[in-house]
């Protein structure tokens, strides 16, 4: 299970309604037309370019500007995403899967990342995690988490609307 693409095939994304605004998907090469056509958004997403030619043709109204995004990415395997300077504000990712992704500069302020697997990823900062919603059940690198608990505590608290 360590490819990437294998563990698609094995789990494959359930991505209705899932904004990919300003995303880089370029190499994902197990997303499907199929998978893509459900997304809530794909305004200034990166992706290959005969699967965008293919979707521009089809579904034109995906790379269209959204006047307001839903996310819910519950369960979502992102190893080794680049998730960069994404604005990920808001979004639910309970039990998704982040290992080795990269997430320089990206913002996670009011997330839900209970239950989210947060070990091993690339330029993830105390401060950009201070600003979530909740990290309740989070898997978290044992540094990162032990200057959370230090000034964020609150984080790890079941959150009201989960008792």
């Amino acid at each position: 299970l360590n490819d990437y693409n294998s563990l698609l095939r094995k789990c494959p994304l359930f991505l209705y309604q899932t904004n990919f605004w300003k995303t880089d998907l370029r190499g994902c090469e197990e997303l499907t037309i199929e998978q893509l056509s459900k997304v809530e958004s794909l305004y200034g997403a990166k992706l290959d370019s005969n699967i965008k030619e293919e979707l521009i043709i089809s579904h034109r109204h995906l790379f269209k500007k959204p006047k307001f995004l839903k996310i819910r990415l519950t369960g979502t395997i992102f190893r080794g995403a680049n998730l960069r300077r994404a604005n990920l504000r808001g979004a639910n990712f309970r039990g998704a899967y982040f290992r080795k992704a990269d997430l320089r500069e990206t913002y996670l302020g009011e997330t839900d990342l209970s239950y989210a697997n947060l070990r091993g990823c690339k330029n993830l900062t105390v401060e950009q995690l201070s600003k979530a919603k909740t990290l309740y059940k989070a898997q978290l690198d044992p540094e990162i988490k032990k200057k959370l608990l230090k000034s964020h505590k609150h984080l790890f608290e079941k959150p009201d609307y989960m008792k």
